[in-house]
């Protein structure tokens, strides 16, 4: 069974990444983003990071909770998250029903 077959998943946002910065996201080597914040993001919200390839979705997911937010020295409207790695989600799952930014 996969995982993301037995779990109601939530998450404030969901972000496109890309596979060399998902692998580091993966083995703890990067524990930040730097965005947009065109979408208000908060400390303790959960965004969903999607593996995206070529410009399309791999299926690979990891769930992150925003832990530390600053936009210390960047350019306007923009700031650095870092999070904590919750847990990672193999496969496809269905979150149409979801309450999240594309």
């Amino acid at each position: 069974m996969n995982p993301s077959d037995s779990i109601n998943l939530r998450f404030d946002h969901k972000l496109k990444i890309l596979p060399e910065y998902y692998y580091a996201v993966e083995d703890g080597r990067k524990t930040f983003e730097i965005r947009k914040n065109d979408r208000g993001f908060h400390l303790g919200q959960t965004v969903l990071l999607q593996k995206h390839s070529e410009s399309r979705y791999t299926g690979d997911n990891i769930l992150v909770e925003i832990t530390y937010m600053t936009d210390y020295e960047q350019k306007d409207g923009y700031v650095v998250f870092g999070f904590r790695k919750l847990f990672e989600i193999p496969g496809k799952f269905n979150d149409e029903e979801e309450q999240s930014d594309e």
